[in-house]
């Protein structure tokens, strides 16, 4: 292939040939759909060598119906008289036919195995539907949709499974409002933490040093729900050995207690690629949004 710097040109839609051999199918209506949502957003690419595509088959298509039906020329294809010009990936040549014919296989075929990271997509899905969002050009119909919630509520329901009931123990003092908010009631089965009365932990504000973990300085999780493992240098919870920190709070648990949160936060970060949702189903189990 020879080396030579890529750059885009505006070519005559007759002018572009498709390449002899393209086994890859297209859903011509999603790309129509994409197309007139968000205009022609990826040029196509021809192989120098021959004059023909090497991508862009399925969006070439579309192009040449809708030109056909006398439709208006998509955002950002230019027209000139009865012509309609297209965006063209130019400077891209092969030694072979095989070679060419190599690369336009793995460009369809790497993007279609890499797959989705399921959690993420589900959460993603669910997000956009409650927004009330417009799926129209994404390829996802409403059976995808209804699917994608439907399984994002089993996961947001498996992550809150995973917070095991500590053992029953005296019920101490309750723990003091933080900013105004109750203390929260046993949700789905999980009750509050349950401490010996002599402890009688409540959630205190801390200083980002007297936890020892440089929670001062600018890191990507400042601010997140954060195990931790220190003994509580100021306040009630001086010597408790187990809290976690959410925000600026430290909150005491029981080392049973901070392991079954540890686990499930690790499962729902695995199923679903970030703390945000984690977070949020957390509160909306127990009423808070």
């Amino acid at each position: 292939m020879a080396a030579s710097e890529l750059r885009i040109e505006y070519t005559s839609i007759s002018m572009l040939l498709p390449a002899e051999r393209n086994p890859k199918l297209h859903d011509e209506a999603g790309i129509r759909a994409s197309i007139e949502r968000f205009g022609f957003a990826e040029p196509v690419t021809i192989n120098e060598s021959t004059g023909r595509l090497v991508a862009g088959h399925g969006r070439l298509i579309v192009l040449n119906k809708l030109k056909a039906e006398g439709a208006k020329a998509p955002a950002r294809i230019q027209v000139k008289g009865k012509d309609w010009l297209v965006p063209v990936v130019r400077g891209l040549s092969f030694i072979n036919d095989a070679a060419a014919d190599a690369y336009l296989l793995g460009s369809n075929q790497l993007t279609i195995a890499g797959g989705w990271d399921e959690g993420l997509l589900l959460s993603t899905i669910a997000d956009l539907a409650k927004a009330s969002a417009d799926f129209a050009g994404t390829g996802f119909g409403q059976g995808d949709i209804d699917k994608a919630l439907a399984a994002y509520g089993n996961v947001a329901a498996e992550a809150w499974a995973a917070l095991v009931a500590p053992v029953a123990a005296p019920v101490a003092a309750p723990v003091a409002a933080v900013g105004g908010i109750a203390p929260v009631a046993a949700v789905g089965g999980v009750a509050p933490a349950a401490t010996p009365a002599a402890a009688a932990p409540v959630h205190v504000a801390v200083d980002d040093g007297a936890l020892g973990m440089g929670f001062g300085e600018a890191e990507e999780d400042h601010g997140i729900l954060d195990p931790i493992n220190r003994e509580l240098t100021k306040g009630e919870n001086a010597g408790m050995g187990e809290a976690v920190r959410f925000m600026r709070y430290a909150i005491p648990l029981t080392v049973e207690e901070s392991g079954a949160l540890e686990t499930a936060i690790e499962d729902w970060v695995h199923k679903t690629g970030g703390m945000f949702g984690f977070i949020r189903d957390l509160l909306k189990a127990a009423g808070r949004i």
